[in-house]
């Protein structure tokens, strides 16, 4: 997942599609042009919205944008923002925890300044279809082993927890970059520490509630490194034990806090994707 420069050199469109920011290589476009209103076609080619990364039509008018691609499908966009050199920007390959579908849909993730553009395959782009519906395989799981020590958080209201040996770091406000047609509860990317990781809502995953982006723990979970999202931290706690209730998943350490310790699915394979 670290970041490695991009090469051979290769000129790349950055655009914006929604909150998405994409990158298209030079080598798989016919055209770029700007639209009047109301126009529905590139060149006879009807425009489709590229809400469909989303994995369904978009709602409202067609972009101020559109791109048309070798192979002939044209796609509004919200906005272009010029050319880029990959070669210049840092490249990252996508977590596979994601569950993009379909999986080549992207090559990876091109870091210009703080930023992140996802750089599509053109080819992929080409046979896109609708999304098929994913959902994360059976209930949620929750860690029932002892924690001597544990990092305590709030995600959508609901207190969790990390043992401590599995706390990496905790970052403030972490600039995440949305990702299109990945698993629920799976937000995007973000870099750290010059590494790619895999962004996940806890509380929206588990409670279906989302999480403000206040705080991301960086935490390794069956051998997968994520940054999870948090409201807030409240510190380190000791002596956790199964709080006796038999009630999966809570702890409740030596000073009588109690707090959930959730697992989730460590990559792709092990998710339930439906039709």
């Amino acid at each position: 997942m670290s970041g490695e420069s991009s090469s051979p050199a290769r000129l790349a469109a950055v655009f914006r599609a929604g909150p998405f920011r994409l990158a298209l290589p030079a080598s798989g476009l016919r055209e770029v042009a700007r639209l009047e209103p109301g126009t529905r076609s590139l060149r006879g080619i009807a425009l489709e919205p590229l809400a469909l990364l989303r994995g369904g039509p978009a709602d409202g008018p067609p972009g101020e944008w559109a791109v048309a691609v070798e192979g002939g499908r044209a796609f509004s966009v919200d906005s272009v923002e010029g050319v880029l050199e990959a070669r210049e920007a840092l490249f990252f390959n996508l977590p596979a925890a994601l569950g993009v579908e379909p999986p080549g849909l992207f090559r990876g993730a091109l870091q210009v300044g703080n930023a992140l553009a996802l750089e599509i395959t053109p080819e992929a782009l080409v046979a896109l279809g609708p999304a098929r519906s994913q959902r994360v395989g059976g209930p949620p799981r929750y860690a029932m082993e002892p924690a001597s020590k544990a990092l305590i958080f709030t995600a959508a209201g609901r207190s969790m927890a990390f043992a401590l040996p599995q706390v990496l770091s905790v970052i403030s406000r972490p600039e995440v970059a949305p990702v299109p047609r990945i698993l629920p509860g799976r937000v995007g990317v973000t870099v750290h520490a010059q590494t790619l990781y895999p962004v996940v809502d806890l509380g929206a995953l588990f409670f279906g509630r989302p999480t403000p982006l206040e705080m991301g723990i960086v935490v390794e979970v069956e051998g997968t490194p994520w940054v999870v999202l948090a409201e807030a931290v409240r510190g380190v706690r000791a002596g956790f034990r199964a709080a006796g209730e038999g009630i999966p998943g809570w702890m409740e350490g030596e000073r009588g806090e109690r707090a959930l310790f959730p697992l989730f699915p460590s990559d792709a394979g092990v998710l339930d994707r439906v039709r």
